[in-house]
């Protein structure tokens, strides 16, 4: 079992954690355990817009940390022993986040 992060940063590369008022850049839950290759994570929100950082964008970045939980392994074809260092991060950039309007 994998445990998975999301997580936010400038295209200078600087982790954004928390907005311009001083709370987390995301709202919800942004850690789950991935179990047998599948996961979601839902109802993620930003909690400020892109364009007060560097060229109006942000990445997500979803990345592996080992889980606290450990399932027997070897018990079933689907499992396997992971080494977390061996994933690479997966990195989606450019993403630009607008303000909702109210009409």
């Amino acid at each position: 079992m994998l445990h998975l992060c999301l997580a936010v940063c400038s295209n200078r590369g600087e982790w954004v954690a928390n907005n311009q008022a001083g709370e987390p850049i995301l709202k919800g839950k942004t850690e789950i355990d991935l179990y047998h290759g599948e996961t979601s994570f839902h109802k993620i929100y930003f909690r400020d817009i892109s364009k007060k950082y560097a060229h109006g964008t942000l990445n997500l970045i979803v990345y592996v940390k080992p889980s606290l939980l450990q399932i027997g392994v070897g018990n079933s074809i689907l499992e396997k022993e992971v080494d977390c260092a061996d994933i690479q991060p997966l990195v989606l950039s450019n993403i630009v986040v607008l303000s909702k309007r109210y009409s």
